[in-house]
């Protein structure tokens, strides 16, 4: 349920609603026929996922790169492929020039690591 109500919100904030009606019916869909094909940990780190992408369209200060670096970084434990959007993102960031929002995007995503480290 979390995860239809995070896809029908970020699809809503860069379409419309009936984009978002129908993306959530897709993604449900194809979750029923997909859930026992998958392992767990995808399915954990999806609401990490898609809420670091809500809190990016949402946010619209310097601090949704934090919020988007700590919940990708969060997902990243549970499946580390994720890991390499990360490393894509920051490198990304730089490679434009944005050191202001490189450096916020790497301490959002820094901070679990320390965390665990403590």
């Amino acid at each position: 349920l979390l995860n239809d109500l995070l896809i029908f919100f970020i699809v809503k904030k860069i379409s419309n609603v009936n984009a978002a009606l129908i993306s959530v019916f897709f993604y449900f869909s194809f979750q029923t026929f997909a859930d026992g094909n998958t392992l767990w940990f995808d399915l954990a780190a999806t609401p990490f996922i898609l809420g670091g992408l809500a809190a990016f369209f949402y946010i619209k200060n310097v601090y949704r790169y934090i919020l988007l670096g700590l919940l990708l970084s969060l997902a990243s434990f549970t499946k580390q492929q994720v890991a390499f959007t990360v490393i894509f993102i920051f490198s990304f960031l730089i490679f434009l020039r944005n050191f202001k929002k490189a450096l916020f995007f790497f301490l959002g995503a820094i901070i679990p690591g320390l965390i665990i480290l403590d």
